[in-house]
């Protein structure tokens, strides 16, 4: 018997694509959520570590994404390399700017600044990315 060749559709790449930048965005919001809570019980270096960490998860997946797509047209990448970032900056400020209210009604004192946590995260996220383009110019 022949084995039947697996044909990948035409659209697999598109289809891939959005698949995972809809992963990304819905893991982007319950980090964001996971991140206020962080930001009430632990120190600052645990959460900047933990926000660090989770950043750069998120951004070398998001690198790959962008980078190993490479028969999408251009305006796709550009989609992904403008909205993911600013989705994921936007929602960890919108939930992280929370964290100072709850802890206040937990009675717990925090010196938390949701600036200073998207700024970080910011950084973070796009360190993958940058350093994946530096690394293709330099081959």
């Amino acid at each position: 018997m022949a084995k039947e060749s697996k044909k990948k559709p035409e659209n697999y790449a598109i289809i891939i694509y959005w698949t995972t930048l809809l992963t990304l965005t819905i893991t982007n919001i319950f980090a964001a959520v996971a991140i206020t809570f962080l930001a009430i019980f632990t120190t600052t270096a645990v959460f900047n570590l933990f926000l660090t960490a989770i950043a750069i998860l998120f951004g070398y997946v998001f690198s790959l994404l962008i980078t190993k797509i490479e028969n999408l047209s251009t305006h796709h990448h550009l989609a992904a390399i403008i909205l993911v970032p600013s989705f994921s900056i936007i929602s960890i400020l919108a939930t992280s700017s929370s964290a100072p209210k709850i802890a206040k009604a937990f009675g717990i004192a925090t010196s938390f600044e949701p600036e200073t946590a998207a700024i970080t995260y910011a950084i973070a996220f796009t360190a993958p990315y940058l350093i994946t383009l530096y690394l293709k110019e330099r081959h």
